[in-house]
């Protein structure tokens, strides 16, 4: 997995089709990274729910 970052970000690569623990690791990382939460259709359909019952009450 190349590891250097000295003049930004580089996509991730690997030398090897095995998969590890460590690249499941830093899968999981960039993952969240990329794609967050706040994101995420099931998150935007809790918060819109949540409004809907904030109208409501």
């Amino acid at each position: 997995m190349s590891g250097d970052n000295i003049y930004g970000t580089h996509h991730l690569k690997f030398y090897s089709k095995e998969m590890t623990e460590t690249k499941k690791i830093a899968l999981a990382y960039f993952e969240k990274k990329l794609f967050p939460e706040s994101n995420s259709i099931i998150y935007l359909q809790r918060q819109h729910q949540e409004i809907k019952l904030l109208d409501a009450a």
